[in-house]
């Protein structure tokens, strides 16, 4: 991009028109926002942005991946494994995605294993 302004002040422009004119915020906007509710331990409140990101942005893996970790710390395990279950093999490769994948596999190996004891 050239022009008069630097891309990213154009971007930040366009940003603030859209978010004063009602417009939905941008996909990197709500993945922050979800991700920092996330870290703040507000796993319902993550869940609604992620989910939003979701339908937005069907292939985002980031923000898929969010959501699953959401359904996981919800205690809803089944639920978030169904979901990834469920996605592409190109989005079940991405590595954060991957990551809740192996989060709940060992999630749930550890409570087999307690149960054993």
């Amino acid at each position: 991009f050239q022009g008069a302004l630097p891309e990213g002040q154009v971007k930040t422009f366009i940003e603030g028109v859209l978010k004063a004119a009602g417009g939905q915020l941008p996909g990197a906007d709500l993945l922050a926002e979800a991700k920092a509710l996330l870290e703040a331990n507000d796993p319902a409140g993550a869940l609604e942005l992620f989910a939003t990101l979701g339908q937005q942005e069907p292939e985002n893996a980031e923000a898929l991946a969010g959501l699953a970790r959401c359904l996981m710390l919800l205690e809803e395990e089944e639920q978030a494994a169904q979901m990834l279950d469920s996605l592409p093999d190109a989005i079940k490769a991405h590595p954060e995605v991957a990551a809740v994948r192996a989060a709940l596999d060992l999630a749930r190996a550890g409570r087999e294993a307690q149960g054993k004891l």
